[in-house]
């Protein structure tokens, strides 16, 4: 088995020095004009949690359904969902500044439900959803760990991700609807909860084909395997897209006054193009990139894929998010960079952390036995 690190030693110390600059940044940025840096602070949260949610889904699917694949990434998704305690620490600005962000919590209007959409039952509810959320990331990763050094051979793994999956598609759509859907209160989609998932899923999936190409480990990887990882990739391309679209049919076809101002919100000004941009770069280009084997099969070519699907899924976060506060149009601000790069650096750091406490493949993989062949035959 491979032992190496997955990624240099040094990139912990980087980033998480980058990450504390950035994050000071923003806290002086703060001091000056609060409400801009709550909104752009809300954004990165969404991101960066979003890949440890999108991780934790995959690591619990893999558990369930098994294949070589989700042993080839196990490691890389175990280490982005124990950045969820993290996540939750830096939820804590969010949530203490939830009247100057969110307006249900200042001005309820008459669609909202109070008993359900209130400051202290959202932050209960965050509680829950971080609680439920670490517990399954620290419990298989112990048990994952506990199998490759032959202390346990029992099938908890599996059990746990058979009533964790269930769980996670609850808690992740309600969060979704607390922390997205929210921000303008007076419109609701029973399609969106699962439509973010879907994103996060996609983003992580990259995030997984990144990291084994910059990873010294990864080139072990077999073609086989990396073939596998773009197809699933592939099929999250695709369901992103299908939910996409239905959720605008619906709303299209139904034209109701409460249920178009999301969508009139997201067709006005700049952000025209921005909803261009996601079908071109989120859907169209990586649909038709991802058709062709030689891609798939390819590292740099998958990596390339990989690299722009984590950029548009940026993108997909701020056509999310950013319209309740700039319905103008989309302009960015340097409190924006500075949010993302702040959670972001701390996020990569600890991921980096995580990721080399243990080789990156796990013992019953069949991606190192092959690796030679894949190494010296395999396309670049």
């Amino acid at each position: 088995m491979n032992s190496s690190n997955a990624l240099p030693a040094k990139m912990f110390s980087v980033t998480i020095g980058v990450g504390c600059i950035g994050l000071a940044a923003s806290a002086i940025g703060a001091i000056f004009d609060l409400p801009h840096a709550l909104q752009s602070y809300l954004l990165a949260f969404v991101y960066w949690n979003g890949l440890s949610l999108g991780a934790l889904g995959l690591l619990l699917l893999q558990y369930v359904t098994g294949g070589e694949w989700g042993r080839a990434i196990r490691r890389t998704v175990e280490a982005a969902s124990l950045n969820l305690p993290i996540m939750a620490l830096f939820s804590i600005p969010v949530f203490a500044g939830i009247s100057r962000i969110f307006v249900w919590a200042v001005h309820p209007s008459a669609r909202v439900n109070t008993d359900y959409l209130n400051a202290p039952f959202v932050i209960v509810r965050a509680i829950i959803y971080f609680a439920i959320w670490s517990v399954l990331s620290w419990r298989l990763r112990r048990l994952s760990l506990l199998r490759d050094n032959g202390s346990y051979s029992g099938n908890g793994c599996e059990s746990v991700s058979g009533i964790g999956l269930v769980l996670y598609v609850l808690t992740v759509s309600f969060a979704s609807i607390d922390w997205i859907m929210s921000l303008e209160p007076d419109w609701s989609s029973s399609i969106f909860g699962v439509l973010v998932m879907v994103g996060q899923g996609l983003a992580a999936m990259a995030g997984c084909i990144a990291v084994l190409r910059l990873a010294p480990a990864g080139d072990s990887l077999t073609d086989d395997v990396r073939h596998d990882l773009g197809n699933l990739s592939f099929m999250f391309v695709l369901l992103w897209g299908y939910m996409a679209l239905s959720q605008y049919l619906v709303v299209w076809s139904g034209n109701l006054p409460e249920e178009i101002p999301w969508y009139l919100h997201r067709h006005e000004g700049g952000w025209t193009f921005v909803a261009g941009a996601l079908i071109l770069f989120h859907f169209a280009l990586p649909f038709f990139l991802l058709l062709f084997r030689s891609v798939k099969r390819s590292k740099s070519r998958l990596y390339m894929v990989a690299v722009m699907i984590l950029v548009i899924h940026f993108v997909d976060c701020y056509w999310l998010i950013m319209p309740a506060f700039r319905p103008e149009g989309p302009a960015p601000r340097w409190l924006d960079a500075a949010a993302m790069i702040g959670i972001g650096g701390i996020w990569i750091g600890m991921m980096t952390h995580w990721l080399n406490s243990a080789p990156l493949f796990v013992k019953e993989s069949k991606t190192v036995e092959h690796g030679a062949a894949a190494h010296a035959g395999g396309s670049q």
